[in-house]
Parts: C-alpha cells; structure tokens; sequence
C-alpha cells in the first residue's frame, strides 16, 4: 500500500475538522433563520410562547454562547498559545450550560403543565440537559483535579450532548411551531 507523504497526511484532517466546523455553522445558520419569528413580538405564534416567553432569553443567549465557545475550545492553537483564554472561555461555557440546561428544563416543565408538548418530550428534554449539565460538571472537575485526558473527553461529550440540541432544532420542521 502506497503512503501518503507526512504534509497531505496533515492537510485531511485539517480539512474534515473546517468541513465539520461549516456544517456546524450552516445548522446555526439553519437555526436562526427559522426562529427569527421569536424576533416579531406581534407575531401570532408568540400566543405559543406566553407562558415561558421570558425564560426563552437566558435559554437561547446561554446555549448560543455554549455552542459557540465550545467549537472555540477544540482549537490546538488556542489551547497551546493562549491557555489562560482558553480557562476563561471554558469558564463562560460551564456557566452557559449551567444557565441553558435547567432552564431549558423548566421551559418544558412549563410547556407540559400547559398542555403545549407531550410528556415525552419534556422528560426526553429535561434528560438530556441533565446530561449535558452532567457531562460538562465532570469535565470542569477533571480540569480542576488537572486530570487533562479525561478533562478533553469530557468536554467533548459535553459539546456532543450540545450538539444534539442544535440538530434537533436544525431538523425539526415544526421547531417554533409548538
């Protein structure tokens, strides 16, 4: 079998990691565009919303900003040039997913005992930020214990969890309608 030479054997993964990134923005991208309704107060569907419309704020600022530093902290550069960044950012991403996470959670909660979404889907909603609070609380310890490795694979799975939320928001076709 022919071997690659060690510059194009650098040069694939550079490309599968800034193809992974692209498609994580055009979900975001995705994601946006339909919730720009949330964006017209006279809007109709707002009646959907009326009795959690205040919590969707600090829900959609504190995921936005989670999704977003996240992707920041699996770059190599940031991490080895500027590792004090690199704390600070991970920092404002724990308090992100410790914002987004349970009151995401009690936006289902609210949206349950209204009778706005099947029980289902508030368990499976609530389940998965307590995951995703699970998973990043881990990671922060194994950071603060200077346990890198697992810190790196907790984080990860955190981010994973992070981006099922963004995919089911990109895919679900009545999202902003319920």
């Amino acid at each position: 079998m022919a071997r690659l030479p060690s510059s194009r054997k650098r040069i694939y993964p550079r490309i599968a990691k800034h193809l992974l990134f692209g498609l994580l923005g055009l979900m975001i991208i995705i994601v946006i565009y339909r919730d720009r309704i949330l964006l017209d107060p006279v809007s109709p569907n707002w009646e959907r919303y009326r009795y959690f419309k205040w919590w969707l704020l600090p829900h959609g600022v504190a995921g936005a900003l989670a999704l977003f530093l996240g992707l920041s902290q699996f770059s190599d550069t940031l991490r080895q040039r500027f590792l004090g960044w690199h704390r600070r950012l991970g920092r404002i991403y724990v308090g992100a997913v410790a914002v987004a996470a349970p009151v995401g959670a009690w936006i289902e909660y609210i949206k349950y005992g209204h009778s706005i979404a099947p029980l289902r889907l508030a368990i499976g909603s609530a389940g998965f930020g307590a995951v995703f609070a699970f998973t990043t609380t881990i990671g922060f310890l194994m950071a603060k214990r200077r346990n890198i490795q697992a810190h790196k694979k907790w984080m990860t799975r955190s981010y994973a969890v992070a981006l099922v939320f963004l995919e089911v928001r990109c895919v679900d076709q009545n999202a902003v309608a319920r």
